[in-house]
Formats: C-alpha cells, structure tokens, sequence
C-alpha cells in the first residue's frame, strides 16, 4: 500500500449505522450493555479493513504491575452517563509514540472466529494485501463491543490489548516465536467510522474512532475444549494422550522461562494442530502433532521493569514436576487416562519417569516458581 494512504473500510453506508445514536447516549443500569446501533456488522466477511502498524503502551494490570502512568478507571457512573460508544469517543485508547516508517495494510476478513458484543475482543481469519496465500488471526480489542460494560470499557480494552501485546513480544524475543503460541506478526490499529447521521457526528466531533488489533499465526485445529466435547480417546490413544499433555507442560515450561505465565492453560486455550471435526468424525493430521498455547490476554510479563513478580534469571526451565507434582491439573482430567488421573501415586510415578531427570530443565532458585501462589511454594521444597 502506498505511503500515507488510508482508505476507508469498505461498509455498506445504507446497513451498517444506524440512522441516529439517541440509545448511544441514555444511561442503563449497572451491568447492562448498550448496543451501538448496528456496529456488529462491521466485523463481518468480506470487510476490508486499513491497518497500521502500532506501538503498544507498557502492560499495566495493577495487580501485576506497577501502575505509574495510566490513569485510573473511571467510575461506572461517568461511563454510564455517556453510553458506551459514547464513553469510547469521550475517553479512547491510548496513544503512544507514533512508529518510524510504520507499515500499512490492507486487511480483508474471511472469516469471523468469536465476535459480537459481551466479547472482550473480536477474532477474525484475514489475509492482507490480497495475498491468499498466507492466512492470519487477528485479535482487535474493541471497546465498543466489550463485556466490561459499564466498566470503564477503554481502560479495559488497554489492559487486554498490552498484556496481550507484551506477551507475544517477549515471546519472540525470547526465541521461542511460533513454537509454543502462533507466530507474532506485530501490533495494529484501525479507524472504524462512527455513524451515518451527520449531526450526531458533529456533536462527537469525531467521524472515527481507533482501535487496536495485534495480529498472529492462523494455526488450523481444534482446541481440547472442542475435543473434549466430541470424545478425546476418539483421537488419541492413551499414550498419545499422556504424550500431548507432556507437551503441554513443556509449552507452559518455556513461555515462562521466556518471562511469560499464561495464567489460563484451560483447554479452550490450547490448540491440537491439524485436528479437525465434521458431523460424524474427528481426524487429526499425524504429522503435525504439536500443542499450541493461544490467548495471552490474562498472562503476566514477568520480565518487564514494572512488574510487581520479576523473577531471578534461570539457566533453563522449571522442571514441570515443580508445578504438578501433587495431582494432575483438574482442568485436564479428560486428557489424562486411569490410573494416572484418580491414583495419586501413579500420577506421581509418571512424573518422576517424565521429568525428574530431565537435564532440559533445572530446579527453581527461589520463590520465582510462582510469587503469587503461596499454596506451590509451601510443598515444591521436598525436592530440593
């Protein structure tokens, strides 16, 4: 795309805004959304979208980071008082020091992943540039549309957007990008236009409004939350079942020995690649084979200079027997085969086998193993 050009998104102007935003402005309450209009349908198929490369403020969860430069949230009075889109025009994102020679796309989505409103984000498959070729996921984080109403939806959408940025960032700097979690193709904003009533513009003062997306890897499968719906000893024997939950556990191994704790390893945010399903069956691509950790939104940067839980620099990776060496983890209960699940005993036979000599990894130094959880640090000491 050439240099300063930004073309507007290609929405149908007769469908897509509504004819005024009075329901934009008329306060709820607490806890009720407020629908902007007909805005849902500008995260649909066949949208084009004109990116560009952003950069993203510093993560700053206050329970995880030192909050020294973002401003508080706003009560939810003052929200309310202004709607949500309201709230979005009055107090939006914020900026951050323009990049040199930022890069320009143009983004076309082919398919909608999760979107709607009561969302904390939008999850669409696009191509760029008309390349079809090369498919990728992209996040935007859209305040507009957030579940967090009337929460301070802005401030929010920041929060999501940072954390999430700073995690694929210190991932890729780490080494590890593409090999635990999608490939990181950098962080994005876009301008989406507001309404089609010209007066209500006017007393916004604004046509647009910004929003943030980071874009990643499209990795085709399904997440075990899926799979577990279907039946998982449909796709993977016993063994292979104890197979991929080794690898999960080296996935969430690395990510935090490259200053990243997801914080949600559910199963609906680990992907199987190349697993597939229709009405009747569930396949999977053998020859792909490996886990993939999504959704950074709720993980801790534990490497950056304002996080509350900086962690002592290891040589290699906590052994994962440190974590789970009590049981296996609940939420994984339908991956792991008897005995290994219900006896104790077995469970923890199997971890031994697995990990306890396994000079890949090393034994943690201190209380870095998990600062906030002081339930691991009274029990992980029997090993040292």
């Amino acid at each position: 795309m050439a240099e300063n050009q930004t073309p507007e998104p290609n929405f149908d102007q007769n469908n897509d805004f509504p004819p005024d935003g009075n329901e934009m402005a008329t306060p709820r309450r607490s806890g009720q959304h407020v629908s902007p209009g007909r805005l849902e349908r500008i995260y649909r198929r066949g949208a084009v979208l004109a990116i560009t490369e952003h950069v993203p403020p510093e993560p700053f969860r206050p329970d995880f980071y030192e909050l020294s430069w973002y401003r508080k949230p706003a009560p939810e009075e003052e929200v309310l008082a202004s709607g949500q889109l309201g709230w979005c025009l009055k107090s939006p994102q914020v900026e951050t020091q323009p990049k040199e020679d930022a890069r320009q796309h143009s983004l076309k989505i082919l398919q909608v992943i999760s979107g709607g409103y009561h969302r904390r984000s939008q999850v669409f498959k696009c191509q760029l540039d008309g390349n079809e070729e090369k498919i990728y996921m992209a996040k935007a984080f859209d305040p507009a549309f957030s579940a967090e109403y009337p929460y301070d939806v802005t401030w929010a959408a920041d929060a999501s957007y940072s954390t999430e940025a700073a995690a694929y960032e210190d991932i890729r700097r780490a080494g590890y990008d593409g090999t635990f979690s999608p490939r990181y193709y950098g962080s994005w904003t876009f301008n989406l236009p507001i309404l089609k009533d010209r007066s209500l513009r006017a007393s916004l003062r604004a046509n647009t409004r910004p929003v943030r997306m980071i874009l990643m890897e499209y990795i085709e499968g399904l997440d075990f939350e899926e799979i577990f719906r279907v039946k998982v000893e449909l796709l993977l024997s016993p063994q292979e079942r104890l197979h991929v939950l080794n690898d999960i556990l080296k996935a969430k191994a690395f990510l935090q020995f490259a200053g990243v704790s997801h914080r949600d390893p559910f199963p609906r945010n680990v992907i199987l690649r190349g697993s597939s399903s229709s009405a009747t069956d569930i396949t999977r691509d053998r020859t792909a084979g490996k886990v993939v950790i999504v959704d950074f939104e709720h993980a801790v940067a534990t490497r950056r200079p304002n996080c509350l839980y900086a962690c002592p620099r290891e040589d290699r990776p906590i052994n994962p027997i440190y974590h789970h060496w009590r049981h296996c983890p609940a939420e994984w209960g339908c991956l792991v085969p008897e005995p290994f699940f219900s006896n104790y005993a077995a469970w923890q036979k199997w971890m031994k086998d697995s990990w306890l000599n396994n000079r890949a990894f090393c034994k943690p130094l201190g209380m870095e193993i998990a600062p906030w959880d002081r339930d691991i640090r009274n029990w992980f000491p029997q090993f040292a």
